[in-house]
Parts: structure tokens; sequence; C-alpha cells
């Protein structure tokens, strides 16, 4: 009941909207190494995260640069036919029709150039995310694959909400302790049908929408999951940037003093980074919370569904298992944080007291040695 409260408070959604897309892209029969997929159809379905509706969608063909003829094999897989492609549009002005169709609905309040070079914000269970939206796929292929690849082979420039997105096949594997799925199998676990034309990149978009919007229904929350993974920027070594330049006598008296203030900050114990460390740990603990609530919310869907009750029993003692294991790592977290000023302020003074006799028995050490003399 206490949980129920909860939701009815608290929305199970953290986006307005899911953006859900699937691609299709240029292939042979088979793909020769090495071989360079370029997409020719960017569809989107829209779906409010309140009512779990469609709203709208978009489907726009793209011209491939590479190879511009498909082929035959791609044509029949795909639906897609020549004179389709040959009529469409460049990637980037793709890309530009997208984002005037989000700035269309509010999702976006500022032109596509002004979202490109931006700095990107991870989620948090906190909901910093800057945006009100975000894409759903089926797997990583489509956004990091097919989309990223291309851009960066092309050098096109595209916004950073492409960057992170809900992989709605890992989590359904994960929500329903899965193994694998595919559209067809998520489909037939809701007893549904697929509709349209499979590979049809409008009609996979709908039947992802589909699955999302029952995955939702059954107490799931649609939250980020998958993104790119960029590399960090090689830096160069303190030895090696030493040797480039000859640095001024300025240079080295800013230096030293520089690391003389970082010695004393550190010999009065950090307390920058004890205001870090306690941010980090909050956050651990609002994440523990949500995901035992999740936990728990799946536990009650088990214990309302039907199925296999030999299977149900498996998925529930390992869910119990996981659910132990967090509490228990919330409850030292907590105890983390809930250390209290006078308990640090101790510490503090005992570390001062160990210094006070290290400095004493220093300062004895002298005449240890003349008494020693003056007994020979």
């Amino acid at each position: 009941r206490i949980m129920a409260d909860h939701h009815d408070q608290h929305p199970r959604h953290v986006f307005d909207y899911y953006c859900v897309l699937d691609f299709e892209a240029t292939c042979e029969n088979p793909n020769p190494e090495g071989y360079e997929h370029e997409i020719i159809e960017f569809p989107v379905v829209l779906v409010e995260a309140k009512s779990l509706e469609v709203k709208d969608t978009i489907q726009i063909y793209v011209k491939p640069t590479n190879k511009p003829e498909l082929s035959d094999f791609c044509k029949k897989l795909t639906g897609i036919q020549q004179k389709q492609v040959d009529g469409g549009v460049s990637l980037p002005d793709a890309l530009d029709q997208i984002h005037r169709w989000l700035r269309s609905h509010s999702l976006v309040h500022e032109d596509y150039k002004n979202h490109v070079n931006k700095k990107r914000k991870i989620l948090s269970n906190k909901g910093d995310y800057k945006y009100k939206f975000v894409f759903v796929t089926d797997g990583p292929w489509d956004l990091s694959r097919f989309l990223h690849k291309e851009c960066q082979r092309k050098s096109i420039s595209k916004a950073r909400y492409y960057d992170l997105w809900v992989n709605l096949r890992y989590l359904f594997c994960d929500y329903y302790q899965i193994q694998r799925s595919n559209i067809e199998k998520m489909l037939s676990h809701y007893k549904l049908e697929f509709e349209g034309s499979p590979h049809s990149g409008l009609d996979d978009s709908k039947n992802i929408a589909r699955i999302a919007i029952e995955l939702a229904k059954d107490g799931c929350l649609l939250d980020i999951n998958d993104g790119i993974r960029r590399k960090s920027r090689s830096r160069i070594k303190p030895k090696n940037r030493d040797k480039q330049r000859v640095k001024s006598p300025s240079e080295e008296k800013i230096r030293e003093e520089g690391q003389s203030d970082t010695r004393e900050t550190v010999e009065r114990g950090g307390e920058g980074n004890n205001n870090q460390k306690e941010t980090k740990q909050d956050s651990v603990v609002h994440a523990l919370k949500s995901h035992i609530a999740d936990i728990e919310m799946r536990m009650k869907h088990i214990k309302k569904g039907g199925g296999n009750p030999n299977k149900n029993k498996k998925k529930k003692n390992a869910l119990y298992k996981k659910l132990k294991e967090l509490r228990s790592a919330l409850d030292k977290a907590e105890g983390e944080i809930g250390m209290s000023d006078h308990q640090q302020q101790e510490q503090q003074e005992q570390q001062q007291q160990l210094e006070s006799s290290d400095l004493e028995t220093k300062m004895m050490a002298p005449s240890n040695q003349y008494a020693i003399l003056a007994d020979i």
C-alpha cells in the first residue's frame, strides 16, 4: 500500500515523451568485410509517457552518397525502392528535419546548431537530463553503429540528444529475467502480433513503441541505460611536459606555491574531498533506493501473474537475494552518511594527539642520547 501511494504521487516515468526509432540502412547479401552502412530511412514514433499513446510519426528517406544504387537484396528486404531514396534528402538535412519536428512538439527550443556542440549531461536519479524526451531503440545498433559511425565517417555534426537512449531489448530482458529476445518474441510475450511489414523502418518503430507501452504498463521504468562510449583524450605525461620547454623562474615559484597549498589542504584533512564524498554517498543512496523499488515492483508483478510456478519461484528467489544484498548495501551507505560531526571531530582530535606524540618523541631523542653518553 505504501509503494502504491508512492507511485501515485510520483508517476513511473522520467521523461515526458519517448521517441522510438528504427533505421533502415544499405546492405548486401552477404555484407563484404568492412562494409559501411548508410541510413536510407529515418522514422520516429512519438509516444507520450503520461497517457502511453502514440501522438505523431515522421518518416524521412535519406539518399546514400557512397553507394547511391541500392542492391536487389536491400530493396527486397526493406521494401524501399530506388526512386524513394533518389528523391530523399541528405543525412544532415534529415537531422535538421527531425530537430524541427521535435521543436514543433515543444521538445527542443533552439535551432539545431545550438544543440550540436553543447556539453552533454548524463541522467542521474535526480533527473538532471537536459531534455524532456529520450530516444528508444531495439538494441544499441541504430544510434551507435549506424548514425554515430556514419556521422564520424562523413564529418557530420549531430545533436547531443542522440548520444544517450533507452535500449528496450536489454531493458525487457533484464525486467523479465530473459536471456535473449527480439521484436517478435517481445510481442508474443504480450500475446501481440507484428503489424505491418518487417524491416520497414516505420512499421518496426511502431511495433517497438507497442512493446515500450506494454512494458511501461507492467511497471517498468523506461530510463536511459545505453549510450555512446567516448574515449578519453590522451594527455601528455608530466615528465614529457617538463621536457617540452624550460620554465621561467616565476612559473617555478607559482608551481611551488601551488604544491605548498596542496600540502596544507591535505594536512587539514581535505575538507573539499569530504564534501565530494558526501554528495557521492547521497547519490549512491538515492540510486539504491530506486533500484530496490524496481525490484519490489517486479516481485509484485510475479505474485500477480500466472505462468510456470517453478520458474516464478526461481525468479522470486533470485530477486529476493538481490533485494537482500541491495538493502544491506543501503544500510551500509546510510551508516556512512549518518556519521555525526562530533565523531568526525573526535577522529581529528585523535589524529592531532598522535601527531603531537610523534613530535614529543622526536624532541626527546637528543636528550636520551646525552644520558647514554653520561652513563658510559
